[in-house]
């Protein structure tokens, strides 16, 4: 918060945070790598016009922005992404107009959006070699300077793509006796377009099963059940590979699971498929939040 005077071009007081993850389906493989740095020499850093942030050579950047087409891309050992991302869903705030209640005190909040579709085309390598891609992305944004209220240990997320080009968003805060907090709450996006908050009371997501890291020893949740009655969906979800856990190594300064997952079930009686990204956290250990 406070920046003291230097001549030297290596002190900074804004440090970048990075992830990367690729989840190999067939060969049931999970890379993933962690990076830090400082502002410094321009080796991390964000800028607003025109959009793009940077940690090195992994970079976000909003290459056109009237059409909404992003590029990403990132490599470490082997492993790299190049895709371009073009929106073809508009904007949804998330909670009420973009501010995401955290939990009953006031200013528990975060500031949420999300673009639920975009056309991705591009390359992916691995161990195995480069492959031409494509698909559909989720893009997620959320800030905050708040923290986890005390007594909540970290929060289940579940972003949902259908065939039938509608999505679900659903993110459960966990309090410590695994029950969630009131606060928890979801986005249903129908085919039109038309965007649906879910409060809690309208949401029901049952675990049917368990994967235990053998890295960690965490027990995380691995199979769902999740239904919302108001709209008659009812859904599996499945993850594709079983171990998508970012550790706490040299790789990652924080644990948790987050990957791909297959989706099947009823949606107004009619079957329905798709593909969904899953993120787990406060299962290793409690996610704090340091507020130094």
């Amino acid at each position: 918060p406070s920046q003291r005077e230097s001549r030297s071009p290596w002190r900074r007081s804004n440090v970048y945070l990075g992830h990367f993850a690729i989840s190999d389906v067939n060969a049931g493989k999970f890379y993933h790598f962690e990076r830090q740095s400082r502002t410094a020499l321009n080796f991390a850093g964000g800028q607003a016009d025109p959009t793009r942030i940077w940690l090195r050579d992994w970079t976000i950047k909003l290459v056109d922005p009237h059409e909404e087409i992003w590029r990403i891309t990132a490599e470490e050992t082997g492993v790299r992404l190049d895709l371009v991302l073009d929106a073809i869903r508009p904007i949804t705030r998330q909670g009420d107009r973009g501010l995401s209640q955290k939990s009953a005190s006031a200013g528990n909040a975060s500031h949420y959006y999300s673009i639920p579709r975009l056309t991705a085309v591009g390359t992916i390598t691995t161990p195995a070699g480069t492959h031409n891609v494509s698909g559909n992305a989720w893009y997620d944004h959320e800030w905050s300077t708040s923290a986890l209220e005390k007594g909540q240990l970290g929060w289940d997320w579940f972003s949902l793509q259908f065939d039938t080009n509608m999505e679900l968003m659903v993110y459960l805060l966990r309090k410590k006796d695994g029950s969630p907090d009131p606060a928890s709450s979801g986005t249903i996006i129908f085919p039109d377009g038309r965007a649906q908050h879910l409060p809690l009371h309208e949401i029901e997501v049952e675990t049917r099963g368990y994967w235990t890291s053998p890295h960690t020893a965490a027990k995380y949740p691995a199979q769902w059940v999740v239904n919302v009655p108001s709209v008659q969906l009812s859904v599996q979800i499945a993850p594709f590979v079983a171990d998508q856990e970012l550790r706490t190594s040299k790789s990652t300064q924080v644990t948790y699971w987050e990957g791909a997952a297959e989706v099947k079930g009823q949606f107004q009686g009619n079957p329905i498929q798709g593909k969904a990204y899953v993120e787990l956290t406060g299962y290793s250990r409690p996610l704090i939040m340091d507020k130094k």
